[in-house]
């Protein structure tokens, strides 16, 4: 908060202000591709991570009680967070986004 009130503004700190260079540039130069850890990311939280833990809690016998009804309501939502979160997080890395 100091150095707000001595700088004047957060544009003017030396060390938050980015607009030297575009986020292009950003990414071009100082930007790291990780393809494969990208794709593994993607991979692993859309496809490998929730379904051998949604597919137990389907079982006929689970389904029954109300507790796993919610626990897969809970699943459903985290699930469809976690794939966005990991699509993006992939795709970044992918590219090599700073």
């Amino acid at each position: 908060m100091n150095q707000i009130i001595h700088y004047g503004s957060i544009e003017n700190m030396p060390l938050y202000n980015c607009s030297a260079h575009s986020s292009e540039e950003w990414s071009r130069l100082y930007g790291e591709r990780h393809p494969y850890l990208g794709h593994f990311d993607i991979v692993f939280g859309t496809v490998i991570l929730y379904i051998p833990i949604t597919s137990v809690m389907f079982q006929k016998e689970f389904y029954k009680m109300s507790c796993f009804k919610m626990m897969i309501c809970l699943g459903i939502n985290d699930m469809l967070a976690l794939r966005v979160n990991s699509i993006i997080t992939g795709v970044l890395a992918v590219q090599g986004a700073v």
